[in-house]
């Protein structure tokens, strides 16, 4: 901001304090206070503007997950295609988080926020962690309920690289 930009702000900022009391299961807090330039209680109503920043929570979460829980602190391709697939990528990760999350709580009857994100990723990467794609575990059930460990091979000769030639056991 340049000297000359500052000059012409005003000197006092009038604001509209609200205090908001916060009903839904799962918020810590039990009531907030919003602040905002946006005086007229008319047309804009405290509840109106309690919901707006509920849904604005919901997307810094949402961008939360995205950036730490998927891994989309950086991109990594040198290329506007390969930016714009990695995006894409992670857009299909999300979403299929999201459809996961979604079938849950229709299962179990609630809001789909109320159902962990880790834990529908979870649901989504279990039958890989478990060594061999198998059948997906019915929506909803807990991702602790089955073991995430891979069986373990019944003979040593099963433990060799299949890739590697020179370990080959004899016929």
């Amino acid at each position: 901001m340049t000297p000359q930009q500052h000059a012409a702000l005003p000197e006092y900022l009038v604001v509209r304090e609200l205090r908001c009391r916060v009903r839904a299961p799962g918020f810590r807090t039990r009531q907030i206070t919003l602040v905002t330039t946006r005086l007229d209680p008319q047309r804009y109503p405290a509840e109106a503007l309690a919901d707006l920043y509920r849904q604005r929570w919901q997307v810094e979460t949402n961008l939360r997950h995205l950036k730490q829980t998927l891994g989309l602190a950086g991109l990594h391709s040198q290329t506007v295609a390969g930016v714009q697939k990695e995006i894409l990528v992670f857009a299909l990760g999300y979403n299929l988080v999201q459809s996961v999350r979604a079938s849950a709580a229709a299962v179990q009857g609630v809001a789909r926020e109320r159902i962990s994100f880790v834990d529908a990723l979870r649901q989504l990467r279990w039958p890989l962690a478990a060594g061999r794609l198998r059948t997906a575990r019915p929506v909803g059930q807990s991702a602790t309920s089955r073991p995430l460990r891979a069986p373990r091979p019944q003979t040593p000769a099963a433990r060799v690289p299949a890739h590697d030639p020179a370990a080959r056991r004899p016929t």
